[in-house]
């Protein structure tokens, strides 16, 4: 049965940090932030325009250049986080070894898969931000209508999407072996467990934010809400008997307060766990590519 997935492209490549920023300040402040992040970006693609983007980081597989670099350095300096140039060189860095890795295991996306992303992240992005003061700032900084911005992030979209493919997939593996650890271990899950689960979810779906988009991708498969979750049968018996085993290794949720309200956390700590294996697994990537490219300069210029 097929899963409903929503990947959440960045409006920008910070978007989500400066929501989080944005939030404490007052609503002139929060639009004048939002007009000053897009007015960084129109200077990369004023550069980009003259031909005049000078390579910074340069290998046979991609090129990073140093106006992009600075770009995304200065916008960090705007959400007040420390040391701006190497944040942004870590995040470029990663993206563009993560697409290499995404492309050379065979992962792509077409422009339909593209398309339909897009459009449910622009519903999303209306849904959840103040559209009509912030976002639509963040769009006059840039100089551009909101048409004009979603084509002009086409092949950043791209390989975000083409590198979502990649973590999915390592996603299902690392969770499909922490499930053979908890069975080996005596760890599984019964059926009262996992109907119970279920409920948990359905009413947890019912009472959320984006139940109407959730809802409607449903109808577009031909399914209910409790057809899909009883189509995550598996999936939620591999959720419990993992819980099971991370508890009884004395593993539990980070101390963070956005699970302080959280009724069931054994989603978010099976989820941390994966989270913390497939962090391991993308730093390992980088390392090596870094080494095998002699690329540990760029960090003394950071």
């Amino acid at each position: 049965m097929k899963k409903i997935t929503i990947i959440f492209l960045s409006v920008s490549c910070l978007i989500i940090l400066v929501s989080s920023i944005a939030f404490s300040m007052n609503n002139r402040d929060v639009s004048d932030f939002f007009f000053r992040f897009g007015l960084i970006e129109r200077e990369l693609k004023e550069s980009i325009s003259r031909n005049d983007a000078v390579p910074f980081i340069e290998t046979s597989d991609f090129s990073i250049s140093e106006v992009e670099t600075n770009t995304i350095e200065e916008q960090f300096k705007l959400t007040g986080v420390d040391n701006g140039r190497k944040h942004a060189i870590d995040l470029l860095l990663r993206r563009e070894i993560l697409y290499c890795e995404a492309l050379k295991q065979g992962f792509s996306v077409d422009h339909k898969e593209l398309t339909d992303v897009i459009n449910a992240n622009k519903e999303i992005m209306r849904a959840a931000l103040n559209y009509e003061s912030d976002i639509l700032q963040y769009f006059s900084g840039l100089g551009m209508a909101e048409e004009e911005y979603w084509e002009s992030r086409y092949d950043v979209f791209k390989k975000e999407m083409t590198i979502s493919k990649l973590t999915s997939a390592q996603r299902e593996s690392i969770r499909e072996m922490l499930y053979i650890e908890a069975l080996s271990n005596g760890f599984t899950a019964s059926h009262e467990e996992i109907e119970d689960l279920i409920n948990f979810n359905i009413e947890g779906i019912r009472s959320s934010p984006i139940a109407g988009i959730f809802m409607r991708d449903l109808t577009s498969l031909g399914m209910t809400l409790e057809e899909y979750w009883e189509a995550q049968y598996d999936d939620l018996k591999h959720e419990i008997a993992i819980s099971k085993h991370l508890a009884a290794q004395g593993i539990s949720l980070s101390d963070s307060p956005q699970y302080e309200s959280i009724s069931n956390k054994n989603a978010f700590l099976v989820q941390e766990a994966i989270e913390s294996r497939l962090e391991s697994y993308i730093q390992e990537l980088i390392d090596d590519y870094i080494e095998a490219n002699d690329l540990l300069w760029v960090f003394n210029k950071s």
